[in-house]
């Protein structure tokens, strides 16, 4: 069993060309660009640059999609409307790119659940998954360490009502209160989910500010990655959000990976 090691643009802050040089120089598999700083939609000539940046780093890619100021699950219809279309841009863009995957949130910076509706939810998924679909782009949607997605029930079921794939977030799953609770561990929340798992977020935890955590060893993560490679999971990013623990946390997605595959 092999995967693939992959390289966030996320701690680059945007600055796409300095991820790419990263990523080939430390000998990555392929980068997911994360969009949150990418303006696509709507700065001139952006698409075409970032285009000309991918082409020149020939690597496999995949997209993060924005998630501030965006909620596909906000109470107020018009929110949601206008959340729905945002990212409909943004697929367009990234088909245009010869993107082919993106990844979402419901529920992002821990939104107060009151301002949220779960049905309204599974609508604006559902439609921004046909609207991929058509586009040639597969939507996948992220588990969270609180709300809807850190929930094995609710997130099946948004899952499976809108037909979405699924992005797994180690980092997310250990600081869920299910596994933090010991009601579940990260390796059963992989099983539980009955979606396909097509993109994998590789660190230790995220903390309650929000800092992903490196991982030192695989103590806490080798399983659950070996859950996810059974499960025929090969695109694993590690998802840190400076460059600095990014080499060593490679390393030991190596060592385990030739593990496997002896």
């Amino acid at each position: 069993m092999s995967f693939r090691i992959i390289c966030s643009s996320r701690p680059s802050g945007g600055n796409f060309q300095e991820a790419i040089e990263f990523a080939l120089t430390h000998g990555f598999n392929g980068i997911e660009y994360y969009l949150d700083y990418a303006r696509l939609p709507i700065a001139s000539g952006a698409a075409s640059k970032l285009k000309t940046l991918i082409n020149s780093a020939n690597l496999p890619f995949k997209f993060h999609a924005p998630c501030t100021d965006v909620e596909l699950g906000h109470i107020d219809e018009e929110v949601r409307r206008v959340s729905l279309l945002y990212l409909q841009q943004y697929i367009n863009a990234i088909a245009s790119l010869g993107g082919t995957e993106i990844t979402i949130h419901l529920g992002s910076k821990s939104i107060d659940p009151r301002e949220m509706d779960l049905e309204g939810g599974i609508d604006a998924v559902s439609s921004l998954v046909r609207y991929g679909e058509a586009k040639g782009v597969t939507v996948c949607l992220e588990n969270l360490k609180v709300g809807w997605t850190a929930d094995p029930r609710t997130y099946n079921l948004i899952l499976t009502e809108s037909g979405a794939s699924a992005t797994f977030d180690i980092g997310h799953a250990n600081a869920s209160e299910l596994v933090r609770n010991g009601t579940l561990n990260a390796v059963e929340l992989v099983n539980m989910i009955k979606a396909p798992i097509r993109t994998v977020h590789a660190y230790e935890i995220e903390t309650p500010s929000g800092v992903h955590v490196h991982p030192e060893n695989l103590d806490n993560i080798g399983e659950v990655i070996e859950a996810l490679v059974e499960r025929g999971c090969d695109w694993f990013v590690i998802e840190l959000q400076c460059y600095d623990y990014v080499p060593s946390v490679k390393q030991l997605l190596e060592r385990l990976r030739d593990d496997l595959t002896r």
